[in-house]
């Protein structure tokens, strides 16, 4: 780990690399590829979930007081406050509980630059409860939420130390607690903490104690929160256990997002998060419209347009976009509407010091006609003219909704974007014809945030065999987007390991391609993924692709996925020539990023596992102009699928490389 004074000399020494640039990165120092099986105790590699009635799961409040509290990052140097008040109700459905009334306890903080001296106040009506009610087969249970509180403060100074504390006079206050704020523009260093796969297991708070050791700015998680859907509905057993059927048997224990706040407190009320969902947080309620996303939307919403008055918390219903009609059987299913719905706490962008960040949703409509799509080639693009697909808006804070067809009047009153009309969620043919402003994005402008940084919760990139080659479609579409915009670097989890690549494209090394990490190793309850792909025996599906299919809960926007061969195999025999270091052990990483051109990466083993530092590798970004007139690598073709292999890991140039960018989708060249 690379200490605060140590960092300093990072700095120093990082003076001598050139100006702002917007090329690609490369890695300094022997890169020589790195494997490693690690072996550990079963009850390390796959330990149960923490009791609910003991901490740091258990509830040490009482009433109304506030607890779980924690900050997420919002737009324009804003952050939101939240925290849960009352305690959760569980009762089977013959007399089921009734929800508190969000009105009767107010949402307020106070705050100030001073501690002990909390001299503002501010008050918001933010708060909700929801529920939860599953069949016999599923528990048979009714859960009511405490009340979620959110609050947002706005128009903080930058890089400032603010004292707060959350209730309201009635029900009391939380003790004082602090954060400080990121750094105006480019004011390094900025240390972001990334996390994925987290759950409540003891692995889970090794996980949680050494990534607070590093000190982070921020703290990215990869999705996969709770694991409260490996568990029945009605378990409230001492001790978690995996259930099994995580996603078809559409059950889940809300309790366990109540213990997980009150986990991630000591951290997140002090270090604010930015996070996406993954396919632990779909939790579909098949007696509420196939509801998904409804826990994570209402005590995690995502960021959007700082002046609004409205937060996006409420569920995906999905029966508007997706075809489930296999969800139950173990087949994949399949986007449904992609043009017409408009996701609910989905997508978004912000600003960093230096470095714009953009989270994406593998689990929501992510194909070349979504929303999602259409939005990050506006993120992207901000600069360019004549895209007849898209068309932005524009208020006094930049970028708002860009997703819209042209044929759609801009929604503007006063130079401001109009505030949201009607929930998300469902389709926009659903919603006034002028669509809102559902997702904050701040365009990335590369000589203000010269480092330009994705992640979503499917990786597009590991060896493993758990989950493998599950993001491929997804792959397809978005790859070509990353290198044109010469995206440096890409975090992903869901599978449950350590994987780094070298900056790559199409199964490629390449130069100007990006760099992806996996980082799905934060502890859950399902423990590791211990099998490479190239390790025997290797899964039927590697000698014959028919047997292949993703999971049901990873829709894709075609009827059947997407299947590319490496050097002519579906499956590698060693390690691929773009995997950099991979380990089956959990950990956590923290990318330093030093100044406009130079940044470290560090992933850590927890300890108790091995030594501390694993990975770590220097990052210095290309020369302005050496990447941006490189041609780009043809893509695998989108239209391929198990009937039709695509092929990756074969030569850039000549004849395949202009036929490639022939067949480029028509969105990905304006």
């Amino acid at each position: 780990m690379t200490g605060r004074k140590e960092l300093l000399l990072l700095v120093l020494l990082a003076l001598v690399w050139p100006g702002p640039s917007r090329g690609a990165v490369t890695f300094l120092g022997d890169q020589k590829q790195t494997s490693l099986v690690f072996s550990m105790p079963a009850d390390q590699s796959a330990s149960e979930d923490l009791p609910l009635d003991e901490p740091p799961l258990a509830r040490t409040v009482s009433g109304f007081d506030p607890e779980g509290i924690h900050l997420t990052q919002w737009a324009d140097g804003g952050i939101l406050v939240s925290w849960q008040t009352g305690e959760p109700l569980l009762a089977g459905n013959a007399d089921p509980p009734q929800p508190y009334d969000p009105a009767t306890v107010r949402s307020a903080v106070r705050w100030g630059t001073e501690s002990g001296n909390l001299t503002e106040q501010t008050q918001q009506d933010h708060r909700l409860v929801y529920t939860y009610v599953y069949g016999p087969e599923a528990g048979n249970t009714t859960y009511q939420s405490p009340i979620l509180h959110h609050v947002l403060l706005r128009d903080l100074e930058p890089d400032t130390e603010y004292f707060y504390s959350v209730g309201d006079e009635a029900n009391g206050w939380s003790e004082e607690l602090s954060f400080r704020t990121l750094g105006d523009a480019r004011a390094y260093p900025l240390r972001i903490g990334v996390i994925g796969d987290l759950g409540e297991t003891a692995n889970s708070t090794q996980t949680l104690e050494g990534l607070e050791a590093t000190e982070p700015d921020i703290v990215l998680l990869v999705g996969d929160f709770t694991y409260a859907n490996d568990h029945q509905s009605n378990d409230t057993s001492d001790k978690g256990h995996k259930s099994g059927s995580n996603v078809t048997e559409s059950t889940s224990m809300q309790l366990r997002w109540d213990g997980w706040a009150r986990m991630m407190q000591p951290l997140l009320s002090r270090v604010p998060l930015m996070a996406t969902g993954g396919n632990h947080e779909i939790e579909q309620l098949l007696l509420a419209n196939n509801a998904t996303f409804t826990a994570v939307n209402a005590r995690y919403p995502v960021p959007q347009e700082p002046g609004s008055d409205t937060l996006m918390t409420g569920p995906n219903l999905g029966i508007y976009y997706l075809n489930q009609t296999e969800w139950f059987t173990g087949n994949h299913s399949q986007f449904l509407n992609e043009s017409d719905f408009q996701p609910q706490s989905g997508y978004f962008s912000l600003d960093l010091p230096g470095v714009h960040i953009v989270s994406l949703h593998s689990y929501l409509p992510w194909g070349v006609e979504s929303q999602q799509y259409k939005w990050l080639v506006t993120d992207l693009e901000a600069g360019k003219t004549n895209r007849p697909a898209v068309e932005i808006m524009r208020g006094s804070r930049g970028c708002m909704h860009a997703a819209l067809r042209s044929s759609r009047a801009p929604c503007e009153q006063g130079g401001r974007a109009r505030a949201l009309l009607s929930p998300c969620g469902q389709p926009l043919s659903a919603q006034p014809s002028c669509a809102p402003s559902c997702f904050h994005c701040t365009a990335v402008d590369r000589q203000r945030t010269p480092w330009l940084v994705v992640y979503m919760h499917a990786s597009m990139y590991h060896s493993y065999v758990s989950q493998y080659m599950q993001a491929n479609t997804f792959r397809t579409v978005y790859e070509p987007l990353f290198y044109k915009h010469q995206v440096d670097l890409v975090f992903a989890g869901h599978t449950h390991a350590y994987e780094r690549t070298y900056p790559m494209f199409n199964y490629t090394r390449e130069e100007c391609g990006t760099a992806y990490i996996t980082i799905g190793d934060g502890g859950n309850v399902e423990g590791l993924s211990s099998q490479f792909i190239d390790t025997p025996p290797q899964p039927d599906f590697c000698a014959n692709t028919s047997l292949y299919d993703v999971a049901p809960f990873q829709p894709i926007d075609r009827p059947e996925p997407v299947i590319t061969l490496q050097d002519g195999l579906f499956c590698p025999t060693s390690q691929p020539a773009w995997s950099a270091f991979r380990e089956q052990s959990f950990g956590y990483g923290l990318l330093e990023v030093v100044n406009d051109t130079y940044a470290v990466w560090t992933w850590e083993r927890n300890q108790g596992l091995g030594p501390g530092e694993v990975d770590r590798v220097e990052i210095v970004k290309k020369a302005d102009g050496e990447c941006s007139s490189a041609p780009a690598p043809a893509p695998s073709p989108t239209a391929s699928s198990t009937s039709g292999v695509a092929s990756g890991g074969q030569g850039l140039l000549g004849p395949l490389l202009l036929l490639g960018l022939l067949v480029l989708p028509a969105a990905w060249l304006f």
